[in-house]
């Protein structure tokens, strides 16, 4: 994955439901597919930075370190 210019950029990577939703009301709910995994993956690993938010490291624990 290439930088298209030497400016600064931000990616965002979400995922909804068809009617706008991100969890259900049990708080976990599988959105993504692997696909969607390792493009997740690819990004974490071009990136300088990852921000979550708090209840993501709360709820998920997530592993943010490059692989």
């Amino acid at each position: 994955m290439t930088r298209p210019s030497a400016r600064p950029y931000t990616i965002i990577f979400s995922t909804t439901t068809l009617d706008g939703r991100i969890a259900s009301s049990t708080r976990y709910s599988m959105l993504s597919c692997n696909y969607d995994f390792a493009r997740l993956r690819l990004l974490r690993g071009a990136a300088e930075a990852v921000m979550v938010g708090a209840s993501t490291v709360l709820i998920d624990n997530p592993s943010l370190r490059k692989r």
